[in-house]
């Protein structure tokens, strides 16, 4: 019998093989996404500071990002998702040499992007090091300050194809999870202030030392397009069956609910007695659309449900749930089969 340490280990080593698995992927997409990206602005003509992705439609901007993740064509439904939820912003703040241009944002109601670039002095290397910003958004709960469980950040950095080392173009990928019962949606068509407090990167080689390359802050006012908080439940009734987590444990467990949105699927689901929730606990769902190609989902957010009154649990509120993040919009009209684990789940469509 392997030691409680060795056990450990082994958790770890299957957990840190499994998000390098999703750390490659992301970096396959996005080497795909700077060879489709430079096929769609060869033509286009360099802009003010450099930033070669400024010239492109901020519709056309979108599609390129997120066919280059599904590494295939959009269909019209997801041509039809970006230009019915894309906000086209534009605006430019300088602060210490560099300039921010919040190009546009597009999100479902819990997923976001939005697209940034940034030039630097002359001079300055931002290809090479991968900057992110210490980044809030203000205006989220609004009167409902309970509204939220968490929010989160990801930068995936695009090649801007322009030749200069102090431009880069960015993708903020930023997701926010509402409290079970809440309401809130970014899609609402409300303000939000997005503040850029610093920009920054990460050394690559250990101790993975915080590197500050400018102080902000550069702020912007905008809003999201209104579209609501539309999301499709994709079970007509529960299923059960065993799953492997990320550790390597096979549980028994069941699935409730999978509510999915345009960016994103939220899956519901509780386990048997005794069993303990893993971040991401089936792993990568798989999508296999009407024309029989395929998306992967990721985990992005794991938690449980359970709300309490006067300090008691309310009865059948306490169950866990994942939400994953997809790579490009998914229509739920073309999607013929979702692979949760091993359980096949066929969509029924009307």
């Amino acid at each position: 019998m392997k030691s409680p340490e060795e056990m450990a280990q082994l958790v770890f080593s299957r957990r840190d093989a499994y998000l390098e698995e999703i750390t490659s992927r992301r970096k396959a997409v996005w080497r795909r996404a700077s060879v489709i990206t430079a096929a769609v602005l060869c033509t286009a003509i360099l802009g003010v500071g450099g930033v070669l992705a400024a010239t492109l439609d901020i519709g056309a901007l979108f599609r390129s990002v997120f066919s280059s993740q599904q590494g295939n064509a959009l269909s019209e439904a997801q041509n039809t998702y970006i230009e019915t939820h894309m906000a086209d912003i534009g605006d430019s703040v300088s602060a210490d040499g560099y300039t921010v241009t919040l190009k546009g944002a597009l999100t479902d109601g819990t997923t976001a992007h939005i697209l940034v670039d940034i030039v630097g002095p002359e001079g300055i290397d931002l290809e090479s090091v991968s900057p992110g910003f210490d980044l809030t958004m203000k205006g989220l709960c609004y009167e409902d300050q309970h509204g939220i469980s968490s929010v989160g950040a990801t930068f995936l950095h695009l090649d801007d194809h322009d030749g200069k080392a102090n431009t880069v173009s960015l993708n903020i990928e930023y997701n926010v999870y509402a409290m079970p019962g809440s309401n809130f949606t970014l899609a609402d068509g409300r303000s939000r202030t997005l503040h850029l407090a610093d920009i920054g990167y990460v050394e690559t080689e250990y101790p993975y030392a915080f590197r500050h390359v400018a102080e902000g802050p550069w702020v912007f006012k905008f809003a999201f397009t209104a579209t609501g908080n539309s999301e499709t439940e994709l079970l007509q009734s529960p299923i059960s069956g065993s799953y492997s987590q990320i550790s390597g444990k096979q549980v028994k467990a069941t699935i409730h609910s999978v509510m999915m949105k345009g960016l994103s699927a939220t899956v519901y689901y509780t386990l048997d007695a005794h069993e303990v929730q893993e971040a991401g606990d089936f792993g990568a769902i798989r999508f296999v659309m009407n024309d029989g190609s395929e998306l992967f989902a990721y985990p992005d957010k794991a938690g449980q449900t359970a709300e309490i009154s006067n300090g008691e649990l309310i009865p059948g509120s306490n169950c866990h749930y994942c939400t994953y993040v997809f790579p490009a919009p998914i229509n739920s009209d073309d999607v013929d089969t979702v692979y949760i684990g091993e359980s096949a789940i066929k969509i029924s469509h009307p």
